[in-house]
This record gives structure tokens, sequence and C-alpha cells, in this order.
């Protein structure tokens, strides 16, 4: 369906997102279903593809992982069994004031740390809009350029 915006850039005009929502792979709907899945949202070509809702049906033998934006819900995301928490956007890179800024705001700028009903968080420390291209992260959260897309 096409989704009118307010006032998007020109740059964006035919840009497509696919969203992809409540999938709920597990014991029952397993990687044939998540191919399948996959297949048909390749097939309109997509710019973006977001996946929203309950991707996987949590089996308690197995780990559960969230990207997230920033980790500032980490204690929530614990609390239901949440593993790790991959959260991509902290700016504890950034120079100073902005890093100091983002450490008030996120319970964890970068590296790997333990956090309350046994969830793990690594943290990247992202640098942002004014250093754009890709970054690696190491454990401690030290990031190093991968190369520019």
């Amino acid at each position: 369906m096409t989704v009118p915006l307010g006032k998007p850039p020109r740059s964006a005009h035919g840009f497509r997102s696919a969203v992809v929502g409540d999938v709920h792979l597990g014991p029952t709907l397993k990687r044939g279903f998540a191919e399948r899945v996959a297949a048909t949202v390749n097939t309109t070509r997509p710019d973006l593809i977001a996946v929203v809702g309950d991707l996987v049906d949590r089996d308690p033998a197995r780990a559960s992982v969230l990207p997230a934006h920033q980790p500032v819900f980490i204690d929530e995301a614990a609390r239901h069994g949440v593993d790790l928490q991959l959260p991509g956007h902290t700016h504890g890179g950034r120079p100073w004031p902005v890093n100091f800024v983002a450490g008030l705001a996120n319970p964890t700028v970068a590296g790997l740390e333990r956090h309350g009903h046994g969830c793990t968080c690594h943290a990247a420390r992202t640098r942002g809009i004014a250093d754009p291209g890709t970054w690696i992260t190491d454990r401690e959260g030290s990031a190093r350029r991968g190369g520019r897309r």
C-alpha cells in the first residue's frame, strides 16, 4: 500500500519498506517458514525491512536476543526474560559534552555489562551522523572503522 507522508524529501520518493510482524518462529514454525517469509518479503524489493511484533516464540532452552535502539529499557527487557540486548545508539563515542550526556541518558554506553535478572547488554560506542560509515565494535565497546558504505 502507499502511505502518504506529510512532507517527505524528494529523495524518499519511491522508497519501499516492508513490515514483518508476529512471525512467531519457534518449535512449530521453523526454518522453512522463515525462508518462505523472507522470500515473500524479498519479492517486494524493499529498501527497508522492519521486523516488528513477535519474531520468535521463546523456547526456555534457547537464548533470546533483543536488538534495541538504545539500552534505556534494559531492566524491563531483563524482566521479560531477554538474555542479550544489542543497542545500537548510545553516542558514547562522540566528543564531550555529547558523550557525557549519553552517559546520563543510558545505563550503558559502551561494552559488555550484566544487568538485573541475568540480562547482558553489549552497547556499541556509536558516533552518529557526525561520522557516518561502517564501524566494527569489539567486546569492550571500542569502535574501529570497518569501511565506508
